[in-house]
């Protein structure tokens, strides 16, 4: 009796553990016109405490939802990876913004995202955000990746409607595609091939692309493909035995979300720094106030450069480059160099989102030989 007792508790703890790996939430809904919108959010089981994870936004098929995901068995597939995975709805609108038509490419970037970012350790930047798409939703997840850089580095399209936007293979998605461009003035923002050639590649994207050998708009891939080659596109490839089917895509899927995830973990570290470096960046007027009791004014500009945290400060004897920066936890520090000395900045960010510490000289000895309050301040 007691055996039995002890597995049915483990079996009913390993239940609530997967119950919970993937839960419902409620997001604003203003770009749909409504007060709100359900998502479905799968959390990696090992979150470390501080530690943020990067997003995959899910976009379904166009017979399908939100709920298809779990169908595929997405939560298997995401089994260890460092993931956050959010599945939203689209109807078959392409996730996109048409007239007469729910906005729901707006309310995926303006809605929905921004409340992730508030509501769970996330990569809040590009870096740490991408899609994932399944046909329909393949289309929707590299036209966003490729027209909006700022927002997604990362494409993934299994059996997505990559070519023509008005050759879809299947008679009711091509229906629907001419019910949603018909009274536009110019659909070729829609579509894929002409958006290869519009957009400059970016270096820091890659997309990845899987269809299978017996798809309808295997054609297509291979055309979009050889474009994106000669346009230099950073990008994955495969064709592999299948159809335009769930036993195609709950395969597939479980192979492709962690070259995803991978390719997000290479850009982590990165992102999560320039999270961290974030409220500094930008224009200083910093001030340090000199024996004399006579403050000196500064312009002060930090930047990220290759990924690195760089910076100057101007004065009346000229520009010198920071060197040494330092930024974490609202503390900074940095050195700068005037002829044979050396000037050192420590200071920490304020609520009121100021720059507060104390500046130091030392001769090419090493010796202090002043000191005194340093300052910052946004422009006005």
């Amino acid at each position: 009796m007691k055996i039995w007792w002890a597995t049915a508790l483990a079996c009913l703890l390993v239940t609530s553990t997967i119950a919970i790996a993937i839960e419902r939430i409620e997001v604003p809904a203003l770009a749909l016109g409504k007060d709100s919108a359900e998502v479905w959010v799968h959390l990696p089981k090992k979150r470390e405490e501080g530690r943020r994870h990067p997003v995959i936004y899910l976009l379904h098929s166009f017979t399908g939802d939100a709920h298809e995901w779990k169908q595929l068995g997405i939560r298997e597939a995401a089994e260890g990876l460092p993931l956050i995975l959010v599945m939203i709805d689209g109807e078959q609108d392409f996730f996109g913004n048409f007239p007469n038509r729910p906005a729901w490419e707006t309310s995926l970037l303006q809605d929905v995202i921004p409340h992730i970012d508030t509501s769970y350790p996330t990569i809040a930047t590009s870096a740490g955000r991408g899609l994932l798409g399944l046909s329909m939703g393949g289309h929707a997840a590299l036209r966003l990746t490729l027209t909006l850089p700022e927002m997604f580095s990362v494409g993934g399209s299994v059996s997505g409607l990559v070519g023509s936007f008005s050759d879809a293979a299947n008679s009711q998605v091509n229906d629907r595609v001419k019910s949603l461009t018909q009274s536009l003035s110019d659909a070729k923002p829609w579509d894929l091939q002409h958006l290869l050639r519009l957009n400059e590649p970016s270096p820091k994207q890659a997309f990845f692309i899987e269809c299978g050998s017996d798809d309808p708009w295997l054609v297509g891939h291979r055309s979009w493909i050889r474009e994106a080659s000669e346009r230099g596109l950073r990008y994955d490839y495969r064709e592999s035995p299948g159809r335009h089917d769930y036993a195609y895509w709950r395969s597939t899927v479980r192979e492709l979300l962690p070259k995803l995830s991978a390719r997000l973990g290479q850009h982590t570290a990165a992102a999560e720094r320039e999270l961290v470096w974030q409220p500094l960046l930008g224009q200083w007027h910093s001030f340090a106030v000199i024996p004399q009791g006579v403050e000196l004014k500064f312009e002060t500009v930090f930047e990220i450069q290759k990924g690195l945290l760089t910076g100057t400060s101007k004065g009346d004897e000229g520009e010198q480059r920071c060197d040494r920066i330092a930024f974490e936890g609202g503390s900074l520090t940095y050195r700068t160099y005037q002829s044979e000395r050396i000037i050192d900045v420590r200071a920490h960010l304020t609520k009121e989102g100021k720059l507060e510490g104390e500046w130091s000289v030392a001769d090419a000895s090493g010796k202090t030989v002043a000191s005194g309050e340093w300052r910052a301040e946004r422009p006005k």
